[in-house]
């Protein structure tokens, strides 16, 4: 048997957590936060980001309705602490996308069925 040091085992750990749930949509957040620091919680029913390391500090729970209505997302914008939306994106049908364009919010990605949005700037 092999002896690691504890370092490269928690690293390693650390590593492989980073994958739990939808992997590939991970690394975009990861990537994302590398590239733009997030300022704010992102409201999700994504509950795994609760579980990522670094990305779980962002996290802040919903249950977001199928499909989100503007009264919903006008509630998640007029949380002073919330900046961002992840979830399905079953949540946002044509009509709802096109409400959100006209009122600020800011597709950044769609990855494994999922959208992240950017919130107007109140």
């Amino acid at each position: 048997m092999t002896l690691f040091p504890s370092r490269v085992l928690v690293q390693e750990q650390v590593e492989k957590r980073k994958s739990a749930g939808f992997a590939s949509m991970n690394r975009r957040l990861y990537e994302y936060v590398r590239l733009k620091p997030i300022h704010g919680k992102i409201g999700t029913d994504y509950w795994i980001l609760d579980r990522l390391p670094g990305l779980n500090q962002y996290h802040r729970h919903f249950e977001i309705p199928r499909p989100a209505t503007p009264e919903f997302l006008e509630s998640v914008r007029a949380d002073p602490e919330v900046r961002y939306i992840l979830t399905g994106e079953d949540a946002f049908p044509p009509p709802v996308l096109v409400w959100m364009s006209q009122h600020g919010f800011r597709s950044i990605f769609e990855e494994q069925g999922f959208r992240f949005v950017e919130l107007p700037v109140r």
